[in-house]
């Protein structure tokens, strides 16, 4: 549980609204049409009901802004793509 605060406080340093959903077993934040969600150990950037990136939970622990940074760009890259096609 304590990963999951403290992605919210990074996801909250970077964004001026973000929505927790979920209940206490499957938390997850959404931020505008992506959604963050804590499952079997790792953290899921899902866009579009597809999965952007996977990052792992003992990752985000030892390097939390870093790995926050990381799955960011992932989303950050696709609608780059998404966008210039």
């Amino acid at each position: 549980m304590e990963e999951k605060y403290r992605f919210y406080t990074e996801l909250k340093r970077s964004v001026n609204y973000a929505e927790i959903s979920g209940d206490d077993t499957n938390v997850g934040f959404v931020y505008g049409d992506v959604q963050y969600v804590f499952s079997d150990g790792d953290i899921l950037a899902v866009k579009d009901g597809a999965i952007v990136e996977r990052k792992s939970v003992a990752d985000f622990a030892r390097r939390p802004a870093d790995t926050y940074r990381r799955l960011q760009a992932a989303v950050e890259h696709l609608a780059i793509k998404n966008n210039s096609e």
